[in-house]
């Protein structure tokens, strides 16, 4: 699938997710799945582990919010908060469905082309290319910034 997204920052949002299932699924196959959906890129991932209580749902994506405790389980409480700023400032966003023993599904719902010129899909639009000397793609965090890439096969 491809749009405009930061490749190294969507690792991140991956990475993050996938870190999380494996610590909180009890051992349990992962499902990840990726469509397109009205124009729009989503990335779903389901563990079939701890779930998260209904009362921690609205804060989990906090800066430093746990949805259990740190004694348990490692962490700092930023994986989650993190994903969901890079997915925010992609345009994009991610949810949540949870309950306690039955595991958790996230979604993540990111344009294909971004908001700021909507160009990605146009006819006759080149996306420009990553950096031909380090591979590396644009980034709001990058110093110096680095050319924009496109994201795909």
């Amino acid at each position: 699938m491809v749009g405009r997204w930061d490749r190294f920052r969507l690792e991140q949002v991956v990475t993050n997710l996938l870190d999380n299932a494996v610590k909180y699924g009890a051992a349990a196959p992962i499902e990840v799945t990726v469509a397109l959906e009205e124009g729009s890129a989503v990335l779903t991932l389901r563990d079939r582990g701890i779930g998260i209580a209904p009362e921690r749902l609205p804060f989990i994506f906090g800066r430093f919010e746990r949805a259990v405790s740190s004694r348990h389980y490692g962490g700092l409480g930023l994986g989650l908060y993190i994903v969901r700023q890079i997915v925010e400032l992609h345009g994009g966003s991610i949810q949540v469905e949870s309950s306690p023993g039955r595991g958790s599904t996230f979604t993540v719902r990111l344009p294909r082309s971004s908001h700021s010129d909507g160009r990605a899909d146009a006819p006759g639009h080149t996306s420009p290319s990553s950096d031909p000397g380090t591979g590396h793609c644009s980034s709001p965090w990058a110093s110096p910034p680095r050319p924009r890439c496109r994201t795909g096969p």
